[in-house]
C-alpha cells in the first residue's frame, strides 16, 4: 500500500505489468492482478515448499527458484473466481515491492514500515537474529526461511505488535485510507452458504475475527502462520485500541490463538472492560429430524474430495457421517461428523453440521461450527476420461531427484506413487504422509489438469504433475519437485557416488542383507526408503542409520558431489 500511495502501484493492474519474468503454462495468469495476489483469489496452485524452509540460509536466489516453479505451474481456476490461502501470492508480491522500488523487500519494509515504529529487530536471516537465539522445537535444528514474502521475515513479539498497532493508530506511516482498504472483506467466494472465504482483507486472514471465548470488539483483525516448528499469532482489536503477538513451538502443544485472546482478555478486564461471550443456551438448538430429501438421500456413497484428504459420505438409517480414506487404502470415521440427522436444511448435531450445495456441473460439502460455515471437499457430476498415458502409469513409483541437502521439507515430497480413484478419471497422486493424496484428471497422455476449485479450505497447494523428457528419461513435474521412475533406478555397488551439479541427486535401489559405508559431505543430506516409499532414514533427523532393507537410497546434493561408497554383504 506503500507503493500504492506513492503512484507506482495499482491493485488492479495485472501483475505481469510489474513482473515481465513471471510466466505460467497457463494463459490465464496475465489476468492475475495485484490485489488477487493479497486476497488469496489469484487462482495460483498455492505454495512452492521445495527449499523453503532449510537448515540453514540459503534466500539469496529464492525469487528465480519461484519465477521457475511458476513457469512450470499451471492455475487451478480463473483468476478472482474465489479466495483460498496462498502463498505463492505474496511470493509475487514481494517481488513487485522490489521490482518497482529497486530495493529488497526486507529494506523496503524496514525503510517505510519499521523503523518508523520503532520495531528494529524486523528482518530476514541475520539482520534479525543478531546478538538473538534462535529457538527450535526440543532437539531439532533451527529452521531458516527463504520465502520472504509469505513470512521469512523474523521479529520479535512485541515489534511484531507495533507493527498490528498501525491498524489502529497509523500515525504518519500509512494513510487512513491504505489502512482501511486493506481491513476492508475482500474474499471472494461463489458459494452462498461459505462464510469464510469472504474473511480475507488484503494479507489478513480475517477482518472480522471472532474468538469462542472473547470477545474482541468488531472489525477484530487476525493473521497467523506457521512452519513445521512454529506457529505466530497477531490479533489487533481495532474496537479496544491492542495489538497482541504470540509465538511459539510445535512441542508446546498448546492453542495458541486461544492462549493470546485468553491474554488479551486479561488485559481488557484489568481496564475494566467485559469482553465475555454470551453463549447460546442449548435449548434454543433446534435438534428435531425431518425426512431426508431425496436429493440428498443420493449423496450417499459420493466421493469427496480435496487437496489432501478424500472423504465419503455414508447416509444410513436417516444418519449421515463422513469418512475419511487413509493412505493404506481403509476408510475411518470422522471423529466429529458423523451420525447426523437431516433437520433445516442441514444434517446437523448440536452445532455441528453438514450440508451440501451445488454449483455449476459441481457439489459441494460444507461443514458448520460455531458459526463458520467452511467448504472442505468437492465432486464432480462428470469427469474426464484417464487417458492411456497416465493408465499406464497406475501403479507406478517415483522419487525425488532435484531434492537440496538443506532443504528441511524434502522429506515431505520425497517420494510419489499414482493411482487411480474410486471415480473414473480421477487421477491420485499420493506422497509418504498420511493425508497427502491429491487428486487431478488426466489432459492428454503426459499432463494433468487440477479440478478442485474449493473456496476457503480444501484446494489450497495442489499442483498439476506432467511429463517431460531429458537425455532420453522420462521425469515428473510436481510443484517445485522433479521425480524419476523407480523402474529406471539401479542397485547400488562400490564405487564413486558422483554428480556434476547440485540438486542433481543420486538414487539407488538397496537389497536387505547389506552393508553401505561411506563419509558423507557435509553437503550431501542422505534418505533411506523401504520398498512402499515410507521413510526409513533421513540424516536431517536420524543419528544412525538402520539395517538396511529392500528399498531406495537417495544422496542429495546442494553442491558437486564426488565421494566414495562401500557396499558388501553382511
Amino acid at each position: 500500500m506503500k507503493l500504492v500511495e506513492m503512484g507506482k502501484v495499482d491493485l488492479d493492474i495485472p501483475v505481469v505489468e510489474y513482473l515481465p519474468r513471471f510466466k505460467m503454462r497457463d494463459e490465464r495468469y496475465k489476468n492475475i492482478t495485484v490485489r488477487m495476489l493479497l486476497n488469496h483469489s489469484s487462482g495460483l496452485p498455492g505454495s512452492n515448499y521445495r527449499n523453503a524452509i532449510s537448515d540453514r540460509w540459503t534466500g539469496e536466489n529464492f525469487m528465480d527458484e519461484y519465477y521457475e516453479y511458476f513457469s512450470c505451474s499451471k492455475l487451478k481456476a480463473e483468476p478472482g473466481s474465489f479466495s483460498i490461502y496462498c502463498n505463492d501470492g505474496f511470493e509475487l508480491a514481494a517481488a513487485i515491492i522490489e521490482n518497482v522500488s529497486g530495493q529488497s523487500y526486507i529494506e523496503f519494509v524496514r525503510e517505510y514500515i519499521t523503523n518508523p515504529i520503532g520495531a528494529y529487530s524486523t528482518g530476514v536471516a541475520d539482520i534479525a537474529i543478531e546478538g538473538r537465539k534462535m529457538m527450535s522445537c526440543d532437539g531439532a535444528n533451527p529452521e531458516w526461511l527463504s520465502a520472504i514474502g509469505a513470512g521469512a521475515i523474523r521479529t520479535d513479539l512485541s515489534d511484531c505488535a507495533r507493527f498490528g498497532y498501525l491498524f489502529i493508530n497509523p500515525s504518519e506511516v500509512i494513510k487512513r485510507e491504505s489502512i482501511d482498504e486493506l481491513c476492508r472483506s475482500q474474499g471472494v467466494t461463489f458459494l452462498k452458504n461459505d462464510n469464510m472465504s469472504t474473511l480475507h482483507g488484503l494479507g489478513w486472514d480475517a477482518v472480522e475475527f471472532k474468538s469462542k471465548k472473547v470477545n474482541l470488539g468488531e472489525h477484530t483483525l487476525e493473521k497467523d502462520g506457521g512452519t513445521s516448528q512454529f506457529e505466530s499469532e497477531l490479533i489487533v482489536s481495532q474496537e479496544y485500541g491492542l495489538s497482541a503477538a504470540i509465538s511459539g513451538t510445535m512441542d508446546c502443544e498448546v492453542n495458541f490463538c486461544e492462549l493470546l485472546c485468553e491474554m488479551m482478555a486479561i488485559v481488557l478486564e484489568e481496564k475494566g472492560y467485559d469482553v465475555s461471550v454470551k453463549e447460546m443456551p442449548t435449548a434454543e438448538l433446534d435438534n428435531s429430524v425431518e425426512p431426508i430429501p431425496e436429493k440428498w438421500l443420493n449423496e450417499d456413497g459420493k466421493i469427496f474430495y480435496a487437496s489432501d484428504n478424500i472423504y465419503k459420505v455414508v447416509i444410513k438409517e436417516e444418519k449421515l457421517s463422513v469418512w475419511f480414506y487413509k493412505y493404506n487404502g481403509e476408510w475411518v470415521r470422522s471423529k466429529w461428523y458423523h451420525d447426523l440427522q437431516w433437520n433445516n436444511g442441514r444434517f446437523g448435531r448440536d452445532e455441528l453440521s453438514v450440508l451440501f450445495e451445488e454449483y455449476q456441473d459441481k457439489v459441494y460439502i460444507i461443514r458448520g461450527k460455531d458459526g463458520m460455515k467452511i467448504p472442505f471437499g468437492q465432486r464432480n457430476i462428470n469427469y474426464v476420461p484417464i487417458s492411456e498415458g497416465w493408465k499406464n502409469r497406475v501403479g507406478k513409483k517415483y522419487l525425488a531427484c532435484n531434492v537440496s541437502a538443506f532443504d528441511l521439507d524434502s522429506a515431505e515430497e520425497i517420494s510419489l506413487v499414482i493411482e487411480e480413484g474410486e471415480d473414473e478419471g480421477v487421477i491420485l497422486f499420493k506422497r509418504p504422509i498420511e493425508g497427502n493424496i491429491m487428486p487431478v484428471v488426466s489432459y492428454g497422455n503426459d499432463d494433468t489438469d487440477m479440478f478442485l476449485n474449493i473456496p476457503s479450505y480444501g484446494s489450497n497447494d495442489i499442483y498439476a504433475p506432467y511429463l517431460f523428457c531429458k537425455d532420453g528419461t522420462e521425469y515428473l513435474r510436481n510443484g517445485g519437485y522433479i521425480y524419476v521412475d523407480t523402474e529406471r533406478v539401479s542397485h547400488i555397488k562400490s564405487g564413486i557416488i558422483k554428480s556434476s551439479r547440485k540438486e542433481e541427486n543420486a538414487i539407488f535401489k538397496t537389497k536387505a542383507g547389506s552393508h553401505i559405508e561411506f563419509n558423507k559431505p557435509e553437503d550431501v543430506a542422505v534418505f533411506m526408503l523401504d520398498e512402499n516409499l515410507s521413510i526409513v532414514y533421513n540424516s536431517h533427523d536420524d543419528e544412525s542409520m538402520p539395517e538396511i532393507c529392500d528399498g531406495y537410497i537417495i544422496f542429495a546434493n546442494d553442491s558437486a558431489m564426488d565421494f566414495e561408497v562401500s557396499v558388501r554383504k553382511k
